[in-house]
């Protein structure tokens, strides 16, 4: 089953990877939704509006896709969402081909709530496994992020690469990925949440995002740690998100060499979450490992801006990688330990509101300032991600719930 999950992550992180070094370029280097000379200000600040509606539909969406799967059962939900997200990457290729960017940024909203699916195979993943095999499970999950991120953004690039003058076929197979993803779960996903482990202890709403922040603020031992998913996913948005036009702007790359050095990342991503993080769950507790990477991340962040060269990214790009591959499978274990197993989804859910939140403010602010100076976004990134090691450090390190035995 938890190669069936795998497989799952992996199709979708293709899907919606597939359009990372398209978008970029598209805003930047080509009019298609900006009149010839548009200077880099307005294109940088709808970059941010688009990453901002991805990140307030995946804010709502999680959250309620979570408690959703805890009722429905998880096949069902992972269904009904890929075929959303294949809808909502076929609307954003709409709003680029007929020149609408407001048609744009509502297919990222729809597509971003879609995309709260991630939620859903968390909880199955933990479904099938053990308390102790859970920071492990969590990894093979990062595992699939990694390897998606290596292989569609690659697949974007070439695709865009091998179509010139026409960016629509990226956007087709985006979305024939989803579909096949779709029926993938239809024919080969079995339930990992039994009927009488189902919840239905609240109604669903699509103030569920809302509603669970405010519950976890209001809960003393969940504030420090959801502080810290907020703080350390405001940073790694920074670098996401605007890397891209990071490597435009500063070195003046285009769809395909932006598809490898996106794959170059995934690439470590996954040796790290394969390979480094099961090694360390063997007996390192997973607030160790978080304690350490934080600030680790931090500074590999900061010293992306530094070189002159692109030759020189490439040689820091694996600390990085190294740094978040460690961080989200052994945060998110020590998020999942908080709650029971009846729990599992909406306690994630919470987990991704907190993430979305914190994903919808960067674009805006990088928006503006980004304009000015591409370092802005790498900058703000290794500063969010010393505020959340600081915060670990002081406030959750020590309260951490030990995982059950």
């Amino acid at each position: 089953m938890r190669a069936t999950v795998f497989l799952t992550v992996l199709i979708d992180v293709m899907g919606i990877g597939m359009l990372l070094p398209v978008i970029s370029p598209l805003i930047f280097q080509t009019d298609a939704l900006f009149a010839a000379g548009t200077d880099a200000g307005p294109r940088t600040l709808l970059l941010g509006w688009m990453v901002t509606a991805f990140c307030v539909g995946q804010f709502v969406g999680a959250p309620l896709l979570g408690a959703w799967s805890d009722r429905v059962g998880r096949r069902y939900a992972l269904l009904a969402t890929t075929l959303g997200t294949a809808l909502g990457v076929v609307v954003v290729g709409a709003g680029f081909y007929y020149g609408m960017p407001s048609v744009v940024i509502v297919g990222r909203l729809f597509y971003g709530f879609a995309s709260g699916n991630i939620t859903i195979a968390y909880s199955a993943m933990a479904d099938v496994g053990t308390p102790q095999s859970r920071s492990r499970d969590f990894g093979w999950v990062g595992v699939a992020f990694g390897l998606g991120f290596v292989l569609g953004p690659w697949l974007g690039g070439k695709v865009a690469a091998a179509f010139p003058g026409t960016w629509v076929a990226a956007f087709v197979f985006a979305a024939g990925l989803n579909v096949f993803n779709a029926l993938f779960v239809a024919l080969l996903f079995r339930e990992t949440l039994p009927p009488e482990k189902r919840s239905s202890l609240r109604p669903l709403s699509l103030k569920t995002g809302f509603r669970n922040v405010a519950l976890a603020l209001r809960n003393p031992r969940l504030r420090p740690l959801f502080a810290v998913v907020f703080f350390m996913q405001f940073g790694f948005t920074f670098f996401t998100q605007f890397f891209p036009m990071f490597m435009i702007r500063k070195f003046d790359y285009g769809p395909d060499a932006l598809g490898d050095v996106f794959g170059y990342i995934g690439l470590w991503m996954m040796f790290t979450q394969g390979g480094v993080n099961r090694f360390l769950s063997h007996g390192t507790p997973p607030g160790r490992i978080v304690r350490v990477v934080l600030f680790t991340g931090a500074a590999m962040l900061f010293l992306l801006t530094v070189p002159e060269r692109s030759a020189w990214i490439y040689a820091i790009l694996p600390a990085v990688a190294l740094s978040q591959g460690l961080i989200m499978p052994n945060l998110t274990t020590l998020v999942s330990m908080q709650a029971g197993p009846e729990l599992q989804g909406e306690i994630l859910g919470v987990n991704q509101s907190f993430a979305s939140a914190a994903q919808a403010f960067p674009p805006l602010i990088a928006g503006v300032f980004a304009a000015y100076n591409p370092n802005f976004p790498l900058w703000a990134a290794s500063a969010a991600y010393v505020l959340a090691g600081a915060l670990f450090v002081g406030g959750v390190y020590a309260g951490l719930r030990p995982p059950a035995r």
